[in-house]
């Protein structure tokens, strides 16, 4: 009997001994990733630091509890006490090599702490937790029942995602095998990006403070059955900042823009919502590149970002591009090399407004890189935008210091120019003026407007007109936004449709004028209550003239 258990023991040892050797090759392996590893200490981390520290040397991070922080004298430690509170850290110093958890002590809390952190892993680079008493499977799967619970895309990428997993005498080891994007909000940037990207990559160039709006905009909404959900009177405006980032930076289409395993702040037309189309979003922080995504071209220089969510559409220019515009100057003159960076839809497309306004603003033609591929630059130049059509509206002050400069090179004056105009559109899928456009079009024509179709007419009659213009009127969308160009602006006159949620008009007033109205109509398809629709903001619909036409003779009189 004592020699069955004697062999028995070194049958065990010589396993054992042949599982450390597999945990001993792979932590040669995480040595070679030259990136940093985590410790998340537990009770018996002062004992195991030593090895930690002999493997890693200065690469080791340990995060701990409050009053555990004094125990790991000589290597970087930081205090965390919850998950969330670990992901941020790992946003900062990530992607890592590997996480180290000695302090979970339940397959739950195992369970949770990788569905959080795991996607913080570099490929190649692993999430090692210590081994618990094994249970049955049964056992095991009830206990995962109180974890954290995450969508179904979270747990088909963290399936994907996971490679080979093996046990040595102490520790479970799984390896990461798919490459993962953390997505940075604007105001996050200066606290993340020096830390993850490196202090020598990111530098803040200027910055123009936050504060509120004066409130003096008086708005009436006229027709709506509903309260129209419109901005705050006084609305807040955050502080923005202008940033230089070094190092490879890949520009893609949609704004989008990736250093190295960073999808950066200037990729997102909503500052507060981490969404891009050109990526597979798998949580509100974590993003993966979709497949099929074109070779980037490199480019030689610095290059100041001025995309949008849509090239080649003046509407997102005049409303995400120009926003972007505040910092140029100051940045130019730090580097005179510094070049405007636009995206178009194809080689061959002719950038007749964006041109036109951004030379007004005093940049050459020399100064302007129009660009239609995937390209990647070493210096890029991103502004904070200096407006939000969504969430918490907003519209920066420097905006309007922004149209001023263009407008003061563009604008002519003229007194043989009509002072109230009525701005129409083609009917297009995506802006779909009313059926009886017409109509409303020979309504307002017989009250002293001239009606304009902004793509009927030359740039230079389009600047001409909004720049001399007291009143302006006009269907809901794009061509009302050449208000760029208005400088005596008296009133403001929006037709529009329920379920049509934009709200940028009303941030152009905010920085035009004190008076803007909307006439509301009942579109085709209303939106959901749960939910936003684009086939509801793009709903077909009437101007209804029974519910609005006395309420609209009086304000256009």
């Amino acid at each position: 009997m004592f020699g069955t258990v004697s062999n028995k023991n070194q049958r065990d040892r010589r396993r054992n001994s042949d599982k450390d050797a597999q945990l001993n090759d792979h932590i040669t392996d995480l040595q070679t990733m030259q990136r940093p590893v985590v410790l998340i200490a537990g009770e018996g981390s002062s004992g195991t630091l030593p090895r930690w520290r002999q493997a890693f040397q200065y690469r080791l991070h340990v995060i701990s509890v409050a009053d555990a922080a004094d125990s790991f004298d000589g290597v970087t430690t930081v205090v965390a006490s919850s998950n969330s509170e670990m992901a941020d850290y790992l946003t900062t110093v990530g992607p890592v090599a590997a996480v180290i958890d000695e302090q979970a002590a339940s397959i739950p809390e195992q369970l949770q702490r990788w569905q959080r952190l795991f996607f913080h892993v570099a490929p190649g680079g692993s999430f090692v937790t210590t081994r618990l008493p094994e249970r049955t499977p049964w056992d095991t799967a009830v206990l995962a029942l109180t974890s954290r619970r995450i969508s179904p895309r979270e747990i088909r990428e963290l399936q994907r995602s996971a490679g080979i997993t093996f046990q040595s005498d102490k520790y479970s080891v799984t390896v990461k095998e798919a490459e993962h994007l953390v997505k940075i909000k604007d105001d996050d940037a200066l606290d993340f990006l020096p830390t993850r990207l490196g202090a020598n990559n990111v530098r803040l160039l200027g910055s123009r403070p936050g504060g509120r709006s004066s409130g003096s905009l008086q708005a009436s909404s006229h027709g709506s059955t509903s309260e129209a959900r419109l901005p705050a009177q006084k609305m807040t405006y955050p502080e923005l900042t202008l940033r230089e980032f070094r190092g490879r930076t890949d520009i893609k289409d949609g704004m989008l823009a990736v250093n190295t395993s960073t999808v950066l702040p200037s990729s997102f037309k909503h500052p507060w919502r981490t969404h891009s189309t050109q990526l597979r979003n798998i949580n509100d922080l974590i993003a993966v590149v979709r497949s099929g995504d074109a070779e980037a071209v490199h480019l030689d220089g610095a290059y100041y970002d001025l995309t949008n969510s849509a090239p080649g559409n003046e509407a997102h220019f005049f409303t995400e591009s120009l926003p972007k515009l505040w910092g140029w100057r100051e940045a130019k003159e730090r580097d005179p090399s510094l070049r405007a960076f636009y995206r178009t839809p194809s080689p061959d497309w002719e950038p007749l407004i964006e041109r036109t306004v951004l030379q007004g603003y005093g940049l050459s033609a020399d100064d302007i890189h129009w660009e239609h591929r995937n390209v990647s630059v070493g210096t890029f130049v991103s502004a904070s935008q200096g407006w939000q059509n969504g969430g918490s509206h907003f519209a920066h002050p420097v905006t309007r210091d922004v149209w001023r400069s263009v407008r003061s090179t563009l604008v002519r004056p003229a007194t043989s120019t009509p002072q109230k105009l009525f701005v129409t559109r083609g009917r297009t899928a995506e802006t779909p003026g009313p059926r009886n456009a017409s109509e409303v079009e020979t309504f307002f024509a017989a009250r002293g407007f001239e009606v304009v179709d902004v793509d009927a007419v030359s740039v230079e009659e389009r600047v001409d007109l909004f720049g001399n213009a007291a009143v302006v009127a006009g269907f809901a969308g794009g061509g009302m936004y050449n208000m760029v160009f208005a400088e005596h602006l008296e009133k403001i006159i929006v037709l529009s449709h329920e379920s049509n949620t934009g709200r940028n008009e009303h941030l152009f007033a905010s920085l035009l004028t004190e008076e803007i109205h909307y006439f509301w109509s009942k579109p085709d398809v209303e939106q959901p209550e749960d939910r936003f629709s684009g086939e509801a903001y793009n709903s077909e619909w009437d101007f209804d003239f029974t519910v609005n036409r006395s309420d609209l003779e009086r304000v256009i009189s």
